[in-house]
């Protein structure tokens, strides 16, 4: 079995999966670095929110729940309107402040996010963000 990673298809559909994440994470660096490479500089779907880098990959909420252990991010509403957020929207005082969710995420959204969680984390830990 020939396993083809480069062909004409493959990478037609890698730019279309480039496009929509283009037009999900608009303000990622990350996100429009790798569709330049590709050739990929715009997208023809709808941009909802030209400010929004976070993909909604989840990995943040699996981090705080899975290694951490204290579960203070959850994915918030449903359909479009979903959104990595504290459980009932409110900041979170099982939030250890440790940055997991910092240092998993691939766009660097929660680095901007990390605040609401625990409200000013800086009052909490001394200055500066989360690490």
């Amino acid at each position: 079995v020939e396993i083809l990673t480069d062909s004409p298809a493959v990478l037609n559909v890698r730019k279309w999966v480039l496009e929509m994440l283009l037009a999900e994470c608009p303000a990622s660096k990350q996100i429009r670095a790798l569709a330049a490479e590709y050739g990929v500089t715009s997208t023809r779907f709808k941009v909802e929110n030209p400010d929004e880098q976070c993909l909604l990959c989840g990995l943040c909420v699996r981090v705080c729940e899975e290694v951490v252990g204290v579960s203070a991010l959850a994915f918030g509403s449903r359909g479009t309107s979903k959104q990595i957020a504290t459980p009932y929207m409110v900041p979170n005082t099982a939030c250890v402040a440790c940055g997991s969710c910092v240092s998993v995420c691939p766009t660097g959204a929660m680095k901007a996010r990390i605040d609401l969680v625990r409200g000013d984390v800086s009052q909490r830990t001394g200055g500066g963000h989360a690490h």
